[in-house]
């Protein structure tokens, strides 16, 4: 039985919906070892609570269809959109680094920073499909040994498909699902390009990255629950003439959230990412796969029918057996959406 009712701009009363697929990592993430190692069982047991509201059933209800478009970043467009643009700014910091048995040290006598400007757009071509496009502007600065560098440049163009096979609340007994397909593409500057030192000017990967992955969503409102996973598959490449390719992974998001009123939805999306052994020349290379866990609580307002600001803080978190092979940043971003209809 249906029970979701459409929205439109003609009810000004009704919710935004807030989902969002997968997005580019940031190229100081993305240039480092190839992620790791067997899933923590603290993480997993972190998301257990989420995931049963996920599967519980009857939480499909009339408000579901627009409660959660704009805390996962880009997001997807709302059921009367018909595209979207906006734009963010971002702030991130390297605190330390998790090496490949999964110890935690924070850096001692090294920095490293980045800042971002990226510009994102998605658009309508069906009923139940839609593109999206994110492309940022990445400005890094590295530090040690009495060098200080800085650098700047193009980062990864990063393109999306999102296919709404069931609406959120379309039926009381499913949860809303959606597949998505990705792709990264290396328009930034790779570490074998690299003019510095440290690798200041580094603002992307080197290489192809494709993905697809499935979305589900439950709501109740005011509050909503949602789990995204995609597979990852990184195209070989070459490095100082020898074929690479970085193993293929799974990256994992459960995230939750209520709408508190006023236009103002918060959200707590813990994630994980993992990812193979790294492949040189035909052979995997022993100790470079590599595991992160983040938490990222987010917020959007919605101060105007076609106007959300958006804003977000991720963080790895600094205990032994949380990464491997990976530096734990902390960012925080803030942005502006417009919707289009």
């Amino acid at each position: 039985m249906r029970v979701c009712e459409t929205n439109s701009p003609a009810k000004p009363k009704a919710k935004r919906s807030q989902e969002g697929a997968f997005l580019a990592r940031s190229a100081s993430e993305e240039s480092g070892p190839a992620l790791a190692g067997p899933i923590s069982s603290h993480a997993l047991r972190s998301l257990a609570p989420a995931l049963l509201l996920l599967l519980a059933p009857g939480l499909a209800h009339a408000a579901a269809c627009c409660l959660s478009t704009s805390a996962f970043g880009a997001g997807r467009l709302a059921i009367w959109e018909q595209a979207a643009v906006g734009a963010n700014l971002s702030y991130s910091s390297a605190a330390g680094l998790f090496d490949g048995d999964g110890a935690y040290r924070a850096h001692d006598g090294y920095s490293e920073r980045e800042g971002r400007a990226t510009a994102f757009a998605l658009l309508r071509l069906a009923e139940s499909l839609e593109a999206g496009a994110r492309f940022p502007w990445v400005v890094g600065s590295r530090a040690a040994g009495g060098l200080d560098e800085t650098g700047h440049g193009p980062g990864d163009l990063a393109l999306s498909l999102r296919w709404q096979a069931i609406d959120l609340g379309a039926y009381a007994e499913l949860p809303g699902v959606a597949f998505t397909l990705a792709a990264t593409l290396p328009t930034g500057r790779a570490t074998a390009g690299s003019d510095t030192v440290l690798g200041a000017d580094v603002t992307g990967r080197g290489f192809g990255v494709l993905s697809g992955g499935i979305s589900l969503e439950r709501a109740h409102d005011p509050l909503f629950v949602r789990l995204d996973v995609a597979g990852l598959l990184p195209l070989a490449h070459e490095v100082a003439g020898e074929p690479w390719r970085a193993g293929p992974g799974v990256e994992i998001q459960l995230g939750g959230g209520a709408d508190v009123g006023g236009g103002v939805v918060l959200v707590l999306a813990p994630r994980l990412r993992w990812e193979a052994e790294t492949i040189r020349d035909g052979v995997a290379q022993p100790g470079s796969s590599g595991l992160e866990v983040a938490v990222g609580p987010s917020a959007s307002w919605q101060f105007d029918p076609h106007w959300t600001l958006q804003a977000s803080v991720d963080t790895g978190v600094p205990i032994d057996g949380l990464g491997r092979n990976r530096s734990l940043f902390t960012s925080a971003s803030i942005g502006l959406r417009h919707g289009i209809y």
